[in-house]
């Protein structure tokens, strides 16, 4: 019991290599637990094959097993074999529409927010264009803060995508410490 304990507390402190030499000690009757635990910490350590290989001994009938394993396999899907929102064509997608990257990062409010802004920045550049011409003050003051807001929705494009992706693989690695601590109070209590 108090082996896979302190297997749960050194993967919490992030110890993954002190987790896989306890784990790798351990020849007990508890197997189908080890192979859980090995399987979680080589999804928190993102060694997909290492995951496979403990996952192998996974029987899915344990009823103090069952749910985490299945979880687990659910994020491992999620996390290899599902596509990733790409932050490189969130900002190719604002740069040819203004906004349609934060659209695509699911933050629809900020790229309509981001579409009107734009939009209305070039508006009123074009117009001074058109009355006073592409060297009066007003054109020039207008033109840069137009490319300023165009350029800075092309970065915060890409950078809601990053973001996006980081809360999603920091709410997988939560469910994964869960999900490897849970059958050890199923197990021993």
């Amino acid at each position: 019991k108090s082996l896979f304990f302190n297997v749960i507390s050194n993967a919490h402190l992030g110890r993954y290599d002190r987790c896989e030499e306890l784990l790798d000690a351990y020849s007990g009757p508890y197997r189908e637990l080890s192979s859980l635990e090995k399987a979680g910490i080589a999804l928190l350590r993102d060694r997909p094959e290492d995951y496979l290989k403990a996952s192998a001994e996974f029987s899915f009938t344990q009823y103090p097993f069952a749910e985490s394993e299945q979880n687990l396999k659910e994020i491992y899907t999620q996390r290899y074999d599902s596509k990733r929102k790409s932050p490189a064509l969130a900002a190719a997608a604002s740069a040819v529409i203004p906004g349609l990257g934060k659209i695509y990062a699911g933050e629809l409010g900020e790229g309509l927010s981001s579409f009107l802004v734009t939009g209305s920045m070039a508006a009123i550049t074009a117009e001074n264009w058109i009355r006073n011409g592409g060297t009066n003050w007003k054109t020039i003051l207008f033109g840069t803060l137009s490319a300023a807001f165009y350029i800075g929705n092309i970065y915060g494009s890409y950078v809601s995508v990053s973001i996006h992706n980081n809360d999603i693989r920091n709410a997988q690695d939560t469910a994964i410490l869960y999900h490897i601590h849970i059958p050890l109070r199923s197990s021993f209590d």
